[in-house]
């Protein structure tokens, strides 16, 4: 008996301090609490702030979409089956009653072609590689192309259609005699201008029959004018 009675007030004592401790250490959580939570308070509003953000950004850039265009899924299938461009465009445009233009501005600013102008005209042709055309496709593309060549030819006056027809024996005399011709479509629109203006000018100087004036600034400076004194002396004498 003694033995309990002897160890009874030190538990008592552990407890008193434990139960003293765990109070101060409420005081203390509690007297600095206000500070934490307005620190906090402020972490979570600033996340919160960053989220909104984030969302907001992130909706601007999913509602600001690339234009689409209603012929894309065809023009892309026939592109992709090996049709040309341009075939493409047409097949498009004659399935859904719509014109070449409105097809081709269509598929334009959806970003499914690009275009130069040539002469005036657009000449398109896919911005992705689709799959390649086959033999028949790429040979009917060629003779139209050579078609359109030879009717230039024609029409520009760099060759007749006499000319034409005594190369005719086979198809690589007629594109080496055709040869020569190719390379003058590159020049013929930025020199036509001048090549008319000397042709102007020299046609006027054969129709009056004068020769162009030779004179030059430097005739007017050798000239001499004769000299009054020697003049005089002849006659007086």
């Amino acid at each position: 008996m003694p033995s309990k009675t002897s160890k009874s007030p030190k538990t008592s004592r552990s407890t008193r301090r434990t139960t003293t401790r765990r109070t101060t250490a409420r005081a203390t959580s509690r007297k600095s609490s206000p500070r934490t939570s307005a620190k906090a308070r402020t972490a979570a509003t600033t996340r919160a702030k960053a989220k909104t953000t984030g969302r907001k950004t992130t909706a601007r850039t999913t509602g600001s979409k690339a234009p689409t265009s209603p012929f894309a899924s065809a023009f892309k299938s026939a592109v992709n089956r090996g049709t040309p461009c341009w075939n493409a465009i047409t097949n498009v445009a004659n399935r859904t009653g719509k014109t070449p233009k409105t097809v081709c501005n269509s598929l334009h600013k959806a970003g499914l072609i690009d275009r130069c102008k040539f002469n005036g005209q657009w000449v398109y042709w896919p911005t992705f590689k689709g799959k390649k055309a086959p033999a028949t496709t790429t040979k009917a593309c060629q003779t139209n192309m050579w078609q359109h060549f030879v009717d230039w030819c024609i029409a520009s006056g760099f060759c007749t259609p006499e000319q034409l027809s005594k190369h005719t024996s086979s198809q690589k005399a007629f594109m080496t005699f055709c040869r020569k011709f190719w390379n003058k479509q590159f020049a013929s629109g930025s020199t036509s201008g001048s090549t008319t203006r000397r042709r102007t000018s020299t046609t006027k100087s054969r129709s009056t029959g004068r020769k162009p004036s030779t004179r030059s600034r430097t005739t007017t400076r050798n000239y001499k004018f004769p000299q009054t004194g020697t003049r005089r002396t002849r006659r007086a004498a």
